[in-house]
């Protein structure tokens, strides 16, 4: 087990060392975005190693999926049988065959109502997500509008100056 932890650290390491950049490189704009692509790609890199580990945990035994094919092949073969026996004994009821259209017809209703139920959850939370986005692009916008007025009085060589510390 202890073997298997230090080799897990030591795959991880090779991908997740920090590097180390002086301050004054960053104030460079290019590296400044490299660095921060760096780290992203990091973290996207951590949450995908997490998922295979969690999908290796969960991995089953091949008997144990044989296992349960197994079961589910009887149980398939029961269903068959009881469909078998509902049909002959349902065949002589006068009607039947309507009330189970229409019962069918209901039940694809239900399963299509759900559906729309869910895809309203959807947009909903999208719609969310976008108002959010919007307020935040509204609230940069108020910012940077209020930068241009500060810097409409200022000289070309001041609004340059602050650029460059921004």
């Amino acid at each position: 087990w202890v073997h298997d932890e230090l080799k897990k650290r030591a795959y991880l390491a090779h991908f997740l060392i920090p590097i180390e950049v002086p301050q004054e490189f960053f104030q460079q704009p290019e590296v400044k975005d490299t660095h921060a692509a760096y780290k992203a790609l990091q973290k996207r890199f951590t949450a995908q190693h997490k998922k295979v580990e969690k999908f290796r945990e969960n991995k089953r035994a091949p008997s144990e999926l044989k296992r349960e094919i197994q079961q589910l092949e009887v149980e398939r073969g029961q269903l068959k049988e009881k469909i078998t026996k509902l049909r002959s004994v349902t065949s002589d009821i006068k009607g039947f065959k309507d009330m189970l259209a229409v019962t069918s017809e209901y039940r694809q209703e239900q399963e299509v109502e759900v559906k729309l139920h869910e895809r309203i959850q959807e947009q909903q939370h999208l719609l969310r997500m976008e108002e959010q986005h919007y307020e935040e692009v509204k609230n940069q916008l108020m910012v940077m509008e209020r930068k241009y007025e500060q810097g409409a009085n200022l000289s070309a060589e001041d609004t340059l100056k602050r650029l460059e510390l921004d």
